[in-house]
């Protein structure tokens, strides 16, 4: 089918649609008025006119409600003919071809992922211990380049350090102690 063929199809679909839904507009309207008539030939009825005559409005009534259905349900009818002779797809159509197209699409989802190596749990801690030593590799070649002193080294400096004051500070209390022990004697040569 051509491009032209199918918007001219679309165009008559279109047109044909509005059609019944202004047919629709319109019965719904002759409905009410219908109704709201019938109730005035009732009131009517029922100041001027004997009780045989009310009787004979009233069926006549009944007769024009059953009419109007009818009518409603002869147009619903020709509507649906209509538009399965026009092939225009019904709610229930576009939701089955939906249902068909998501099970497709599940389905070749599905094929493409069987076919894509998932890493598991173990692979991605492999993976993430592999990026944090590149990671570190390569910021301690960068600090090494510009002559940065990274944690790890501050922290064994700042131990060392530590270690050394503590030393200085034991040596120092040793040399007091010893000078305290010295004669007096000893001091005055």
């Amino acid at each position: 089918m051509s491009e032209e063929q199918r918007n001219q199809k679309n165009r008559i679909s279109d047109f044909v649609k509005g059609g019944i839904e202004e047919s629709k507009r319109s019965l719904s309207a002759i409905e009410a008025e219908g109704e709201k008539l019938l109730k005035h030939l009732l009131e009517i009825a029922d100041r001027y006119f004997p009780e045989a005559q009310r009787k004979v409005l009233e069926e006549m009534s009944a007769e024009a409600k059953k009419l109007l259905t009818h009518l409603n349900t002869v147009i619903e009818e020709n509507t649906r003919k209509t538009i399965q002779r026009l092939s225009v797809p019904t709610k229930k159509d576009i939701d089955e071809l939906n249902v068909k197209v998501k099970k497709i699409i599940d389905e070749h989802l599905t094929r493409r992922l069987e076919k894509l190596k998932v890493p598991s749990g173990k692979d991605f801690a492999e993976l993430r211990r592999q990026v944090l030593t590149s990671v570190e590799d390569t910021v301690q070649k960068g600090l090494q380049k510009l002559n940065i002193v990274t944690r790890k080294e501050f922290d064994r400096l700042s131990k060392e350090l530590s270690e050394l004051k503590a030393e200085l500070s034991a040596s120092a209390k040793t040399q007091t102690a010893k000078r305290k022990k010295t004669p007096a004697s000893r001091k005055v040569s």
